[in-house]
């Protein structure tokens, strides 16, 4: 290349005290070093050639120590230069880092490049207006205002589209009738037989509504409860000869049929309840006596076609296999909780045909309660192998006929009566102090508790009247015995929900700490349409709308979490693990999903129920006990249920209460009565409210029992436990109390040697390892008792081949469906918490990392359903896990056992909760609080023999 000199063509940015473009020439030996130096010779002395960046057109850099020459950055061809000039590029680089300007221009620059935010632009929900609301906020406002602006005209129109359904609906029965009526074939019916049929049905009603009002009949459910004997009517009647009593026994009759509906149409309409009909309001006109009132022609197959009640399954025992052919006696009961207007209807009736007797007295209608507080089964005393029979014979049932007119009556002498009256007056001044000492409280005094709240104490408790549980309730507390009671489903469970008065409902979830998580419903989110999990994330919404109705939220409570340890500090040790657990059970992401709705109860110990009986009572509403038979969720509401015995409001409140009940006439208006419910009627707040009856057996709850609290702020309803899959049915009755697992186990660990195999219960259970070589450790936390023995003869005992040397608790037969359970992996690594003594107080002591040793111990825990759990642990070479972690999916170098059971059902596997080395650490505990042996005296045989 012949000796030239390169002209350099600069563009600068503005800033600088240059021209946009800067024209120099250097010789074309210049190196790039020297070029640089020009340039900073151009530069201020405050800004130094290093924290600029040059590069040329094309965007390669030029390092300022650079060596080579500035000609060999002209483009050249053919290895000669095609031009004299180099074009160059100053410009200052963007201070980047974790919250510098690049970073926020790059951050910047992805949010206006978003796909998901491309048509937002600037206005999304984070914004605030001028106001400082966030825009999110305003436009749910705006939404919310423009539905409840077009709510009435949407429920105006749903209302008449149901009208018209209904129309429809009744229009098609009576062409049907018609054609049945005047058709031809099979199906055709004579219309003067129709006639004929509802003429003799028409002139019975008559006849029995004018026995009625002579007096000639009889209530067949007040003879069945007192005892009594009905007859017809006395011989002095026909006779007419009249005797006093008689006399004012048709007096009775004649006021309390005064206003009895007469045979024909022309009288006054009954005082009945309107009929409802499914998908109507209350107050839909349409639905209405006068818009729906049947032809008589038409209404036998109208009855047939329009059903008034529930479905069979969610019907009581007693509705679905009793339907006597007689006018039944409908037992009503009022309600006066404040949070709920519904009331219920039901009817009890008997087998019995009708006789004449004198009319019932006033005070029978209120003897029975409408539901068993106990089980909550309807009260009947037609069946009594059903849930909910009171027997007449049952010295309970009488004492309480004979409290129950006491307390209506006002007392039986005037001794009684005085008493009443007295104790009256001085829960009505009490209620007075109180109201003053409330004001006096609330202006801000301090005044000490008045004395007189003891007094109204003792007043809401004489006048509350008596409530006996039924005899099967009866037969579970004292004999442990019960009728069996069908199991719902869980689209019974979601028809009760549905149903709630309440908008703010939460279901708790109960599960038994034994067999967990066998107990947990695994579809309860979908089924009962639950809000889903909450996220980890701390915006994540608390509560969601759907079809504008509030999901309902739930709770998880590990009820009998005492079983775990000894101490609460050991069990809240194991909460996290239970979460865990809870995730892995409900296909939840541990990453994702917070799962704060935990919570681990022992309602024994009263360990964690005040907090969440706080919890329970700030929610309010409806509060939905849910779980399977028998874990335990009578004794969690008797427990956590929150009680405001004294609270001086609530006292007020339901004294005055009692005086308005005291002061309303003793019958009952039927028209304020629903008989469509699927819910038993809510009971009326009390201080001491009926719980509900707690027992070892499985199926206590037969139907929902509701239990209002906090002055008509909430109610819980205890529902009826789901199917379990008991392993009871195959035990015998005697030995069924000892399957539950009460009190905490404290067990053995034992040792299954190469060909034995454990067996529990006597063989309901058993246990054999897989590989012959392995020596498989077992803590057995189950109430069963244990037997290691040969696996040959543990296998004849199993199937009834060898008779069981300990005490047998199965039934007969159960030999013969034995099955193998399957076979289950010992996966777990618990090497860390079952190293040795010295090693593991290092690694605690000094935090050194644990060393590598030869062998690692795998372990897993058999669950048994309802009874607990069998914690398995074994030791393997380290080399043999690391194969098999390296081999394909099918690999089963995991040590493995096999279960033998009943059908195969009832077992289980989770991750080993560990437990034994809570009791492992007691015994060493105590063991070094012994002390030494020291010297031992030595036996006479000993010190003859060594002289």
């Amino acid at each position: 290349m012949a000796s030239q000199n390169v002209n350099i063509l600069l563009s600068t940015f503005p800033g600088l005290s240059l021209p946009s473009t800067l024209s120099f020439a250097l010789p074309s030996s210049s190196s790039v070093a020297d070029l640089t130096d020009k340039i900073a010779s151009y530069l201020p002395p405050s800004l130094p050639i290093s924290s600029l960046v040059l590069t040329t057109t094309s965007n390669k850099q030029i390092l300022p120590s650079s060596e080579s020459l500035a000609s060999y950055l002209i483009s050249t061809n053919d290895n000669l230069a095609t031009t004299s000039f180099l074009p160059l590029r100053l410009s200052a680089p963007l201070c980047g880092g974790k919250g510098g300007f690049g970073s926020q221009l790059r951050a910047a620059g992805g949010r206006m490049s978003s796909k998901r935010k491309r048509n937002q632009g600037d206005d999304n929900g984070s914004s605030r207006n001028l106001d400082g609301r966030r825009l999110r906020t305003v436009n749910e406002a705006k939404a919310l205002a423009e539905y409840l602006a077009l709510k009435p005209e949407m429920d105006k129109k749903e209302k008449e589209e149901r009208r018209r359904r209904w129309q429809a609906v009744v229009e098609a029965a009576e062409k049907r009738q018609e054609e049945l009526k005047n058709g031809g074939g099979k199906q055709k019916i004579d219309g003067q037989w129709m006639e004929d049929k509802d003429e003799m049905n028409e002139k019975a009603r008559e006849a029995v509504l004018m026995a009625m009002k002579d007096g000639m009949w009889t209530d067949n459910l007040r003879d069945t409860i007192l005892g009594g004997s009905s007859t017809s009517a006395s011989p002095s009647e026909g006779s007419g000869q009249e005797t006093p009593s008689s006399s004012e026994e048709e007096s009775d009759d004649e006021q309390e049929m005064e206003d009895a509906p007469g045979p024909s149409s022309s009288e006054p309409a009954r005082n009945a309840a309107p009929r409802r009909y499914i998908g109507f309001d209350e107050d839909d006109e349409f639905m209405t006596l006068q818009h729906l009132q049947p032809s008589p022609t038409m209404s036998p197959y109208l009855g047939r076609i329009l059903p008034r009640g529930p479905l069979p399954y969610h019907r009581a025992p007693l509705q679905i296999s009793r339907r006597p052919l007689r006018f039944p006696r409908p037992c009503l009961r009022t309600t006066t909780a404040v949070f709920s207007s519904r009331a219920e209807r039901r009817s009890f009736s008997t087998s019995i045909p009708l006789r004449a007797s004198p009319s019932p007295e006033p005070i029978e209608e209120a003897i029975l309660p409408v539901c068993c507080p106990g089980c909550g089964a309807y009260a009947q005393t037609v069946e009594p192998s059903e849930p909910g029979y009171y027997g007449k014979t049952r010295k309970q049932t009488r004492k309480l006929l004979s409290e129950t007119k006491q307390v209506v009556e006002g007392g039986n002498n005037e001794a009684d009566g005085q008493e009443v009256s007295a104790l009256k007056a001085e829960g009505e001044k009490a209620a007075d102090k109180i109201q003053k000492y409330l004001e006096l409280t609330d202006v801000g005094g301090s005044v000490p508790r008045p004395k007189s709240a003891d007094t109204a104490g003792k007043y809401l408790e004489k006048s509350k009247a008596p409530v006996q549980i039924c005899d099967r309730c009866h037969d579970l507390l004292h004999h442990n015995k019960a009728v069996p009671a069908v199991s719902p489903t869980m689209d019974s469970l979601r028809a009760y929900l549905d149903e709630s008065p309440h908008n703010h409902n939460r279901i708790y979830h109960v599960v038994d700490a034994a067999d967990f998580p066998m107990s947990v419903v695994k579809d309860i989110y979908h089924t009962l349409g639950i809000m889903d999990p909450r996220s980890k994330n701390r915006r994540s919404a608390t509560y969601k709308y759907k079809s504008g109705k509030k999901l309902p939220t739930i709770s998880f409570v590990i009820n009998r979490s005492d079983l775990l340890a000894a101490t609460k500090e050991q069990v809240d040790s194991k909460m996290e693990y239970v979460r865990s657990v809870l995730r892995d059970t409900f296909g939840l992401s541990h990453e994702e999903f917070r799962l704060g709705n935990v919570h681990m109860i022992s309602a024994q110990r009263g360990w964690w129920t005040k907090k969440v009986k706080e919890e329970i009572r700030e929610h309010g509403g409806g509060i939905w006990v849910v779980g399977k038979a028998n874990v335990g969720k009578s004794s969690f509401i008797e427990a956590c249920f929150p009680k405001d015995s004294r609270n001086l409001e609530k006292i007020a409140e339901l004294i005055e209460l009692r005086e308005e009940e005291s002061k309303m006439a003793t019958h009952y208006d039927p028209s304020a009565i629903d008989s469509e419910g699927l819910l038993p009627p809510a009971p009326r707040e009390d201080l001491y409210p009926i719980l509900p009856v707690v027992s070892s057996l499985p199926g206590t709850t037969v139907s929902p029992i509701r239990i209002p609290f906090g002055r008509g702020r909430g109610e819980m309803i205890d529902l009826p436990g789901l199917d379990r899959g008991e392993l009871a049915d195959h035990v015998r009755d005697e030995f069924k109390r000892d399957l539950i697992m009460t009190k905490r186990k404290k067990p053995e660990r034992l040792s299954i040697k190469p060909g034995q195999s454990l067996l529990l219960g006597g063989g309901l259970v058993r246990i054999t390892p897989v590989n012959p070589e392995d020596v498989v450790m077992a803590a057995c936390f189950v109430p069963l008792e244990t037997h290691l023995t040969r696996t040959e003869k543990a296998i004849e005992m199993q199937t009834e081949q060898r008779p069981y040397p300990k005490t047998t608790i199965a039934r007969e037969g159960t030999g013969q469906v034995i099955s193998s359970a399957g076979v289950f992996d010992l996966k777990w690594d618990v090497t860390h918490s079952h190293l040795p003594r010295s090693i593991a107080k290092a690694v605690e002591d000094k935090h050194m990392k644990m060393p590598s040793l030869p062998y690692k111990v795998m372990s897993t825990d058999i669950l048994i359903e309802g009874c607990g759990w069998v914690e398995l642990t074994v030791q393997v070479r380290a080399k043999s896990v690391k194969e098999s972690e390296t081999e394909n999916e099918t690999s089963t170098s995991f040590p493995q056992v096999e279960l033998f059971t009943p059908h195969g059902r009832h077992v289980g596997s989770r991750a080993p909760i560990e437990c034994w080395k809570f009791i492992e650490a007691k015994k060493v505990a105590d063991n070094r609080a012994k002390g030494p042996r020291g010297r031992q005296n030595i036996g006479l045989e000993k010190r003859a023999r060594h002289g």
